[in-house]
């Protein structure tokens, strides 16, 4: 799933809730200069609503732990290095950093109030995502800094063959 160009992950969900607010408050109050009624700009945002729920899927808002258990959640980045293979008693065999030096670690994970929560070995909570929206298999994720980013979940892929070794 790729954000249009005038969506950045600083600036989207601000600018866009910017331009539904206009618009709403003009389908409810009317135009003075063009002099279109109320009700035509009522059926203009009715309209544009209609679309909306039409054309886009409702996006899941909670993660399951039934849909990751046995997954691999990876970030979907040029330079960074992020994926977290999630087993089912709680593990995540992660690998970490950038696209040349990066290492695998392991964590613990759990979902909270719909969010996935990655924790370091202290119990320390290193990561918390809240789910933005899901087609197929493509996840765009929000930090708790509001930093949007994009995932592919891969099914049926568990920690790697490299990684368990390491965690013996």
């Amino acid at each position: 799933m790729k954000l249009p160009r005038w969506i950045s992950p600083k600036t989207g969900s601000s600018f866009l809730r910017f331009a539904l607010l206009s618009l709403a408050a003009v389908a409810f109050t009317g135009c003075a200069t063009c002099h279109t009624s109320h009700s035509e700009w009522r059926e203009v945002w009715n309209d544009f609503v209609n679309e909306h729920r039409t054309c886009h899927s409702s996006p899941p808002d909670r993660w399951t732990r039934e849909e990751l258990i046995g997954n691999r959640l990876t970030l979907k980045d040029p330079e960074r290095v992020e994926s977290y293979a999630l087993e089912d008693d709680g593990d995540a065999y992660a690998t970490i950093g950038q696209k040349h030096d990066f290492a695998d670690r392991k964590f613990c994970w759990k979902i909270h109030s719909g969010r996935l929560q990655i924790f370091d070995d202290h119990h320390c909570l290193y990561e918390d995502l809240t789910l933005m929206s899901q087609e197929g298999s493509e996840i765009l994720a929000k930090r708790q800094n509001g930093h949007l980013l994009q995932y592919q979940l891969s099914s049926g892929l568990s920690r790697s063959a490299t990684a368990e070794q390491s965690f013996k």
